[in-house]
């Protein structure tokens, strides 16, 4: 992701740095001529990677005279919940920058969240400042490997394979990486498959994905359904897939050509294997099971 700042000049500071991934809309006429000027360093702040873990996001405000100090109020519009803004900002006698400290703590990881906030009127001069800013704020998953683990998928021809194991760090969600092998251009296969426990009993759930099976050679791809995202009518079918062992989940997917028709009723599991088990245990589990 690349991380461009823009950075404008006030009376006594050399630099500003912004803390947002994209900024735009920087005003380069900001000068100490604007007296008790106080702006936005960026118009636009769109970051979707910020740590699951953080609790504030800081936006940067700046001024051209700090011969005292200075609060301003700021008005947040169409805040969404998850996101709280503080009414003031302050700046010390001295200081020419100063934050506005949004609480992020209610955000939900992979969400976005927008909004815009402002500097209340009659506290700027509307012809130098930026006066408000939009926002576009997401957390992002911290991705950690726990080692190699196993796949087995036994609907079409049957398929085994080994593929490295992500845990999102702090939640239990898991990504398999290239289950079906390397994908070639022309053909749809995941690059990985995403797992998420939605329940106290261990059920998981999973993104709808293409497996890359070509039903009829012409694009016909069979893809493994979340229930629910083909109808309503196979939601029962969901309490099947979860951890069925201590490092095994086994999702029961409604497998489905998009305007051809499929297997949606037959139950035709997919297991992953979390690090630590044998080959030759996790095969011989599977066939104590039925799935291969």
């Amino acid at each position: 992701m690349k991380k461009t700042v823009k950075i404008f000049i006030v009376a006594a500071v050399s630099a500003l740095f912004a803390t947002a991934c994209n900024v735009d809309k920087v005003n380069p006429t900001y000068s100490p001529t604007n007296a008790s000027g106080v702006s936005f360093v960026q118009g636009i702040v769109d970051d979707t990677e910020i740590l699951a873990s953080a609790s504030t996001y800081d936006i940067a405000l700046a001024r051209g005279n700090a011969s005292s100090a200075l609060t301003v109020n700021i008005v947040g519009d169409d805040i969404p919940a998850g996101v709280v803004c503080p009414s003031t900002a302050t700046f010390a006698a001295g200081e020419y920058s100063t934050v506005v400290s949004l609480d992020i703590t209610g955000m939900e990881v992979g969400e976005a969240y927008s909004g815009t906030i402002s500097i209340a009127d009659g506290e700027y001069n509307e012809d130098i400042a930026i006066a408000s800013l939009d926002f576009n704020l997401a957390k992002a998953y911290t991705w950690v490997s726990l080692g190699t683990g196993q796949f087995c998928e036994a609907f079409w021809e049957g398929f085994f394979s080994e593929c490295e194991v992500l845990k999102a760090e702090g939640f239990e969600r898991y990504r398999f990486i290239n289950p079906y092998g390397p994908s070639a251009e022309s053909v749809k296969k995941p690059e990985y498959i995403e797992i998420w426990v939605i329940n106290e009993d261990g059920n998981v759930k999973w993104n709808t994905y293409n497996t890359g099976y070509d039903y009829d050679g012409a694009g016909s791809y069979i893809k493994a359904y979340w229930p629910s995202d083909l109808s309503a009518s196979y939601a029962a079918k969901e309490a099947y897939s979860g951890f069925w062992e201590n490092d095994i989940i086994v999702l029961v997917p409604c497998f489905y050509i998009d305007d051809v028709g499929g297997w949606p009723t037959n139950n035709y599991p997919i297991a992953f294997c979390l690090p630590g088990r044998s080959q030759e245990s996790f095969e011989a589990w599977l066939t104590e099971q039925g799935i291969w």
